[in-house]
């Protein structure tokens, strides 16, 4: 009752100050002409400082668009390539970033956004090799994106050292190949993640995909404090084969070979798969490179001949045999990691090219569109100029 009855005395002096400056206060023309001046000059005052900030802005972020590395090209509109440059900027002083981004990948790649191929599939990037171009998801934070580039930059030096080719190799070799080099690819992305800590890391604990690799990465760091880092990219590495990501990625394969089959078939060729002779010196070189040295003498187990690795399930073992009748088939996984039903089947970068083609298709119709519309207007304005489409009196 008191603080009620406190609060209404307060408001009651405040209306009684506010009707006395009213009555006090000078008349309209007045203040028109004392008040009115001084408040114009602080608001151009203000937009000046305001465009002076902006050019600012945008000299440095252009600035930092010149210091992209050789060999990259961002695309998309002006406000993505500053938004993009920025992540380059960010993923280039990491550790991983530094050694990733002074290599030569031989060819121009580009980065660029492209939201709609990524949404369905809940992943934050994809590289894709044809194409030469590295998407990127513009639904996340750049803190999030930055690991995300590294991972994909991965690929990029993968794909130099010619990985994930799918020639002169056996079919387990294959399945090998392309579930080790994403495996990599993680824990790069996963150490990035850590390095940063914050909301990338947070990230990393809370999807689905990625949460078995990063609490292998905290239980291997806390348990060896003396080689914490080393351990905890050996516990990623090994824990990627345990994790729904490998079944992942093993479809991914299976559709990248059902693809070669169904392009042979169309060309008249016959695919043909050597024996286990493989030795991965680019696989070896990729593992090097990225801190991953000492997994065949570290990891027990660790080798092309074990299904653990190179395995595939049953069920894709059933599509390789009528695939390829008679050739030399992959072991069969026991134990093979069950996809929950939330989780993507495989990575979207197979309907990268779908994707392209089709929003080209529709840009095409439209520019055609557009440019017979205006055809039509030019003629139509001609046509009044000349006087043909005015009625004419009849004889």
């Amino acid at each position: 009752m008191r603080q009620s009855l406190k609060s209404w005395l307060l408001g009651g002096v405040a209306a009684l100050g506010l009707a006395a400056a009213l009555s006090a206060a000078p008349e309209p023309e007045v203040l028109r002409s004392e008040t009115v001046k001084p408040v114009k000059k602080l608001v151009e005052a203000f937009n000046r400082a305001e465009q002076r900030s902006r050019e600012t802005f945008l000299s440095a972020s252009l600035a930092r668009m010149d210091d992209i590395p050789a060999g990259f090209m961002l695309e998309g509109t002006k406000v993505e390539q500053m938004r993009l440059a920025e992540i380059v900027r960010r993923a280039q002083q990491s550790f991983q970033g530094k050694r990733l981004f002074g290599q030569d990948v031989g060819t121009d790649w580009r980065l660029m956004f492209f939201e709609d191929m990524l949404r369905a599939r809940q992943f934050h990037g994809e590289t894709h090799r044809r194409m030469e171009t590295v998407f990127l998801s513009q639904l996340y934070q750049d803190d999030e994106l930055v690991p995300t580039l590294l991972h994909e930059m991965t690929h990029v030096q993968q794909f130099g050292l010619g990985l994930m080719q799918m020639s002169n190799r056996s079919l387990s070799e294959c399945f090998l190949e392309y579930k080790v080099s994403e495996a990599i690819a993680r824990t790069v992305g996963t150490e990035a993640a850590w390095q940063m800590g914050g909301q990338a890391w947070a990230s990393c604990l809370s999807r689905d995909a990625q949460k078995p690799l990063a609490e292998a990465w905290e239980c291997a760091y806390a348990a060896n404090p003396e080689t914490a880092t080393e351990s905890a990219r050996l516990a990623v590495f090994d824990a990627f084969f345990d994790s729904p990501l490998c079944t992942v990625y093993e479809n991914a394969c299976m559709r990248i070979l059902e693809d070669m089959k169904r392009e042979a078939k169309a060309e008249g060729r016959v695919l043909a798969w050597p024996g286990d002779t493989y030795e991965s010196p680019d696989l070896v070189a990729s593992m090097s490179l990225n801190g991953l040295g000492g997994v065949s003498r570290q990891l027990p187990g660790f080798s092309k001949k074990n299904t653990r690795y190179s395995g595939v399930s049953s069920a894709t073992h059933a599509k390789l045999a009528v695939l390829f009748p008679g050739a030399k088939l992959p072991g069969v996984r026991t134990r093979a990691p069950v996809l929950p039903p939330a989780m993507p089947q495989e990575p979207c970068g197979h309907d990268a090219e779908k994707w392209v083609f089709l929003m080209g298709v529709l840009g095409a119709a439209g520019i055609a569109v557009f440019m017979r519309r205006r055809e039509a207007e030019i003629a139509q304005k001609k046509r009044r100029h000349s006087g043909s489409d005015v009625p004419r009196p009849g004889p």
